[in-house]
């Protein structure tokens, strides 16, 4: 059985323990809708950062995404949630309108927003901050997703 994707698309925040693939800005987040493309019968969920600290944009890359799905019928059969986890309040709302009209295309999607940060919070006084921190360390120091 092929793997269900994670996409977290953010170039400085770490993604969730759940998130199994990282578009950052020195990965190339240019690539995120060509990834999207080739991988659609695989991916699960994609979370959005609008300000990536590059020449494009979150929004740009999920407009692109947006069209593939609406204007040319590209289907992703597994995906459940679309979530938009950036902090430009300019963006937030465009983002979500985005994630709806892909999500209308398919069936029981989840469109949401996320505080990354309240997460990362809550997941430390969970499990402890030391704990999050070799999470943190071990996870990701240095791993290619």
């Amino acid at each position: 059985m092929t793997e269900k994707l994670k996409i977290w698309l953010d170039d400085q925040r770490l993604p969730p323990p759940a998130f199994n693939v990282w578009f950052k800005t020195r990965d190339g987040v240019d690539g995120l809708p060509d990834f999207v493309k080739a991988n659609a019968d695989h991916i699960e969920v994609i979370s959005f950062d609008n300000s990536l600290g590059c020449h494009v944009e979150g929004h740009t890359l999920l407009n692109a995404i947006e069209s593939m799905v609406c204007a040319d019928g590209l289907r992703l059969p597994m995906l459940k949630e679309l979530c938009v986890h950036t902090g430009d309040s300019n963006q937030v709302m465009p983002m979500i309108y985005a994630c709806q009209h892909i999500a209308q295309r398919h069936e029981g999607v989840n469109v949401y927003r996320t505080d990354y940060e309240w997460d990362c919070d809550r997941l430390k006084d969970e499990i402890g901050f030391s704990a999050y921190m070799a999470w943190r360390d071990a996870g990701f120091q240095g791993q290619l997703f």
